[in-house]
């Protein structure tokens, strides 16, 4: 049973204008997401897409785009609130178990594909005509596709997972919006600690961690 609710919130997110919206902005940003945040940084032998700047790059436009992360995840089983139809489903014969598995495996599989647009924007972005090919490394999409899957991802899951899970309790879209809110305040306080330690275990989005793995 669960994956016919998984099905369904396919079709209705494939419906709906936002979903395209959403994976549109974040693919234009991408397009210009090096310049934006590497801006007036010398990389010295490192090229600008290589995979550290690409990973780099992913865990800080992740972050800046968690609030589609919150509208996307914490959205549907408050619809079926909103729109008073959850009486009417749990008077059919679906288990919680179900009804819960299969909303949520359909919201993270459309919140997975508009991150995608991180990823693509991003390889296009090495065809843009301000891009200097003497400082770019030769295409390799393996590249981008492993700080996806092993950086991008997980935030993802485990962000989504929240605040799926606040949304169903709370019943109020304030409550998850405000996640995003700690979300955000983690992210600053990580900033200004001396510990980078603690600094890239407690900021959520793993750019801090990049960082110090990779500062040697």
């Amino acid at each position: 049973m669960w994956f016919e609710i998984f099905k369904f919130e396919i079709q209705y997110r494939s419906k709906r204008p936002e979903t395209y919206l959403f994976f549109l902005v974040i693919l234009l940003f991408s397009l210009v997401a090096f310049d934006f945040i590497f801006e007036g940084q010398d990389l010295g032998q490192i090229g600008e897409n290589s995979p550290y700047t690409i990973a780099k790059t992913m865990t800080i436009v992740s972050g800046f785009f968690m609030l589609i992360a919150s509208l996307v995840m914490g959205m549907p089983v408050l619809r079926d609130f909103d729109h008073q139809m959850a009486s009417i489903i749990f008077v059919n014969p679906i288990s919680k178990k179900d009804y819960l598995l299969g909303r949520f495996a359909g919201s993270i599989a459309v919140l997975i594909v508009i991150y995608s647009a991180l990823m693509w924007g991003m390889m296009l972005g090495e065809l843009m005509p301000w891009r200097q090919p003497e400082k770019m490394l030769s295409f390799n999409p393996l590249s981008y596709l492993k700080p996806f899957v092993t950086l991008v991802m997980p935030t993802l899951f485990v962000g989504g997972a929240l605040f799926f899970v606040s949304g169903t309790l709370s019943k109020k879209m304030i409550v998850v919006y405000t996640q995003g809110l700690v979300f955000f305040m983690l992210t600053l306080i990580s900033i200004l600690l001396d510990n980078q330690t603690i600094a890239a275990l407690l900021e959520p989005f793993a750019f801090s961690a990049v960082g110090e793995v990779t500062k040697h």
